[in-house]
């Protein structure tokens, strides 16, 4: 997972900077950073609602410790991951409103 996100932060890091350095127009401009941040924010969704409920079934199991309430929520975190990653585009691109 670490090395997941050291490639998207690099990726994101290089295009930013690469459409700085090309890009001319205003409205492009607006448009291109409009999409990256829609871009960042659709990344952060799955990270949270599939990731996150994983590392706390995991870490307690490292440290020996035992509780059920995980277990529970998990399907809870799952089902509103397709909703909600449309939802970011749909906000996100001005276009799409």
């Amino acid at each position: 997972m670490t090395i997941v996100l050291i490639i998207v932060i690099f990726c994101a890091v290089n295009i930013f900077r690469a459409l700085r350095n090309n890009v001319k127009s205003k409205k492009t401009i607006a448009l291109q950073r409009q999409l990256f941040y829609t871009l960042l924010i659709q990344f952060s969704v799955p990270f949270i609602l599939m990731y996150s409920p994983v590392l706390l079934v995991i870490t307690p199991t490292l440290f020996h410790f035992s509780y059920d309430l995980p277990y529970r929520l998990m399907p809870s975190f799952f089902v509103p991951f397709p909703f909600l990653d449309a939802l970011v585009i749909l906000i996100g691109v001005r276009d799409y409103r």
